[in-house]
């Protein structure tokens, strides 16, 4: 996934960030359960892709935009795994 520093506080309020990596998210779960591995635990997989941005970052994020940036990775985890388990919503 693309990251646009510049737009990222932008798209997460928004909600364009959480629905773009869903969309990723749904591709590479759908592949990992037709290959018979089991999809990570939402909060594992939130946390490695906060991790990367952060890494990818010109400038050091603050703790709010990390704050938020991880709760709208976590959702669309949650809600990517859930579909793709086929188990129903909260």
């Amino acid at each position: 996934m693309d990251i646009d520093y510049v737009a990222l506080g932008e798209e997460i309020e928004s909600g364009e960030f959480r629905s773009r990596l869903k969309t990723e998210l749904l591709e590479g779960f759908e592949a990992m359960e037709r290959e018979g591995a089991r999809l990570p635990p939402p909060s594992y997989y939130a946390t490695k892709i906060v991790e990367v941005i952060h890494a990818g970052a010109p400038v050091p994020l603050t703790k709010e935009a990390s704050f938020e940036l991880y709760q709208e990775a976590l959702i669309a985890c949650e809600e990517a795994r859930r579909q793709v388990l086929g188990e129903p919503e909260p």
